[in-house]
């Protein structure tokens, strides 16, 4: 097992519940370093594809009657699905 705040250096394999438990202690680690970046006021977790000026800027396309298609091509590395998101308000 790896001590508090060690490193690991593997000289056999882990058994089941060794791996289990280190999945149990990441886990823990990764849920704490989140609950601690919101308490700060950071965003936890991946970055929106869209800020509120491109969601603005499809809402008025889609009221021009673009297509959604036709949309998505002018966000490159934005997908359908993610125009019809944000044209149901969904933050994306």
């Amino acid at each position: 097992m790896v001590p508090a705040g060690g490193l690991a250096v593997m000289s056999e394999p882990l058994t089941d519940a060794e791996r289990a438990q280190l999945r149990e202690l990441l886990g823990r680690q990764i849920r704490q370093g989140q609950d601690q970046a919101r308490a700060e006021g950071r965003r936890v977790g991946r970055p929106p594809k869209l800020d509120d000026a491109d969601r603005a800027e499809i809402r008025r396309l889609k009221d021009e009657g673009v297509s959604v298609a036709d949309i998505a091509r002018r966000y490159p590395g934005v997908s359908q699905r993610t125009i019809y998101d944000a044209l149901r308000g969904h933050l994306i």
